[in-house]
């Protein structure tokens, strides 16, 4: 194990291809076995999710998803989640990936939901784009998961993020991502496709028009600008953009018939209401229990 783990760290594409493979084969050949081998193997594979090579990526995740096929999700989560504080922030995207693609395969009983929803948190705020989307992109499945109800965890934890340094804006963020009710899925190669393209600069957003402007939100607004980010300069909720979007979408849970029957839904002009610490379909059974 420790051999192969030390393959892993070799710069030649091949060699961790194949190193990689055998990790596979192994893991197949231990079964429940490989449980003593857990964080070592967990580990090495943590530092080569940052790869930008397509079949390093794919290979990867099929070994992570193979450990949790045979221990559940659980053991493998806990492990994997030093990688949300990697230096790498390709890491820590991509970890996130795996967390996601996680809660797509398997049912929820096999997760602590809301101890996910605390761990996740804080990458909420992260210094970069791509690791805040992929972020907002767990949150929506965290919800969908969770279900309407059953969200304080999730809303707490989102709340402890937003009290903290330069967390202005990230409850509202979460709202109008939820608001969105659209999933990520897994593709046909098994890696996760979000469902919103990444938002464009504020520059690219300008040249592209009427289509850039489809998708753009508080949530969009977070990713580009959160205050901790570089070159950020506002709070998206202090954005009139930001507020423009959550006032226009429509409450309701997000779809519950499961991840392949979700189609992007038409955007209706109802007002959803905005309270600090609840989600857009909160709105409406929180009125019903206090005329009760």
């Amino acid at each position: 194990i420790s051999f192969l783990c030390n393959l892993l760290d070799d710069v030649n594409f091949k060699i961790t291809t194949v190193t990689l493979e055998i990790f596979g084969l192994l893991v197949d050949k231990l079964n429940l076995g490989v449980k003593p081998y857990l964080k070592p193997i967990v580990s090495a594979l943590t530092k080569r999710l940052g790869d930008l090579k397509y079949v390093i990526k794919q290979e990867n995740l099929r070994v992570l998803m193979q450990l949790m096929n045979i221990l559940s999700p659980k053991p493998i989560l806990m492990h994997l989640y030093d990688g949300l504080e990697h230096k790498n922030s390709r890491v820590r995207e991509e970890t996130l990936n795996v967390i996601i693609a996680s809660l797509l395969t398997f049912p929820t009983y096999e997760f602590d939901l809301g101890h996910l929803c605390e761990i996740i948190a804080p990458t909420l705020a992260d210094a970069k784009p791509r690791v805040r989307q992929a972020a907002l992109e767990a949150f929506a499945v965290l919800a969908q998961s969770m279900g309407p109800g059953r969200l304080q965890p999730l809303v707490s934890a989102v709340d402890s993020v937003e009290l903290g340094k330069d967390g202005d804006g990230v409850m509202a963020a979460v709202q109008a991502r939820l608001a969105r009710r659209q999933l990520p899925r897994l593709g046909t190669d098994g890696l996760v496709e979000y469902a919103t393209p990444p938002p464009a600069s504020a520059r690219s957003r300008s040249s592209t028009g009427s289509s850039a402007q489809a998708h753009q939100g508080a949530d969009t607004e977070w990713i580009l600008n959160a205050p901790g980010a570089q070159g950020s300069s506002s709070s998206a909720r202090d954005r009139p953009e930001s507020e423009d979007f959550l006032s226009r979408s429509t409450p309701g849970p997000l779809p519950t018939g499961g991840i392949d029957g979700i189609t992007p839904q038409p955007r209706r002009y109802f007002s959803a209401g905005r309270a600090r610490n609840k989600l857009p379909w909160e709105e409406g059974r929180g009125d019903k229990e206090e005329e009760g």
